[in-house]
């Protein structure tokens, strides 16, 4: 049961941030593979992983793995803007690597 909510509310949280895969895995410094591992139910990251993705989306390690029902978005939109600022600023350093 945990694995299969982890994997969905993983996509969920990554895909109210805007962020790709991609992104996430510059931000987080996990792979865009294992990423997709994750959010597809073929593997599941240790505790530190764990931590750092409920950081980064601002939700509660519970959430995400389904113990509970709310994802504590008391700062959401908050969050929302600093993620994608992120964003922007990652993109730019992309375009500048070139």
């Amino acid at each position: 049961m945990y694995k299969e909510v982890f994997a969905g509310r993983l996509k969920e949280a990554r895909k109210n941030s805007g962020l790709t895969q991609k992104e996430v895995g510059n931000i987080t410094g996990i792979s865009q593979s294992n990423l997709t591992k994750y959010e597809t139910e073929r593997a599941e990251p240790n505790i530190e992983t764990l931590g750092i993705l409920a950081n980064l989306y601002n939700v509660t390690s519970d959430w995400l793995i389904g113990l509970g029902h709310s994802n504590t978005r008391d700062n959401h939109d908050k969050t929302l803007q600093e993620i994608k600022e992120r964003k922007k600023i990652l993109q730019e350093l992309e375009r500048m690597a070139k």
